[in-house]
């Protein structure tokens, strides 16, 4: 299972969220990534978030859930993105909206 967790950064005075990941019993909660709004695909190997990129802001981000784990921004919105959902499509692609 994966979740967002919120917290305040008093430095900077602004929240952060950070992605956990845990079994379905609730045990071995571990970080996985700065971000929110995570939403598995429908194969069950990526997931797509929400994290701080470039431009500034919000953007959306496509991590692969292998032993590599790499993360992609695929997104340079002006505008910050709502959430995130999967299409349907051949090649199962994320997408934003706002």
């Amino acid at each position: 299972m994966i979740y967002t967790r919120r917290w305040v950064n008093l430095l900077e005075d602004k929240w952060e969220s950070g992605l956990w990941l845990m079994n379905a019993d609730g045990s071995h909660k571990r970080f996985l990534v700065k971000g929110a709004s995570a939403v598995w695909s429908p194969d069950g190997n990526r997931i797509a978030y929400l994290a701080d990129g470039e431009p500034k802001g919000t953007q959306v981000f496509v991590r692969w859930m292998d032993g590599e784990g790499g993360s992609t921004q695929i997104t340079r919105l002006l505008e910050s993105p709502a959430d995130v959902k999967w299409a349907l499509t051949e090649n199962h692609s994320a997408s934003a909206s706002s």
